[in-house]
């Protein structure tokens, strides 16, 4: 399971080359469907990502930033597939290779903690 936070940098590594083609260049698109979604489609993101993993034969890593490099709505479970793609461009996972499907969960930026300081008054009797 992927977890990603809202408003920050999220580290992504997962394992893709069990699946992937050796005809197709490595450009991954991520889709990411929201499992509440009523059918209307409107919550489901899609962008490529560029791999950032240096042992690509165990992992593959990579970095999302929520909203900057995509935008979630909804904090949730979405489920997720990679598309291998045989350019670094396309969104349209129908020409790619689908090599990973999985659940994420996008979960909201922590709280602040705020901290109740107690103020010490000393007094003196005179």
């Amino acid at each position: 399971m992927i977890l990603l936070q809202k408003n920050q940098l999220n580290k992504i590594a997962v394992t893709l080359s069990e699946l992937k083609s050796d005809l197709l260049p490595n450009n991954w698109l991520f889709v990411f469907h929201l499992e509440q979604d009523q059918g209307d489609g409107n919550h489901s993101k899609r962008l490529q990502l560029p791999d950032l993993g240096v042992s690509t034969k165990r992992y593959n890593y990579f970095e999302l930033t929520e909203g900057t490099d995509v935008t979630f709505d909804i904090t949730g479970y979405y489920e997720y597939r990679c598309y291998q793609m045989p350019n670094d461009t396309s969104t349209d996972e129908t020409l790619g290779n689908l090599v990973e499907v999985g659940k994420m969960l996008l979960q909201g930026t922590p709280e602040t903690e705020y901290v109740n300081e107690v103020s010490t008054n000393t007094y003196i009797n005179a």
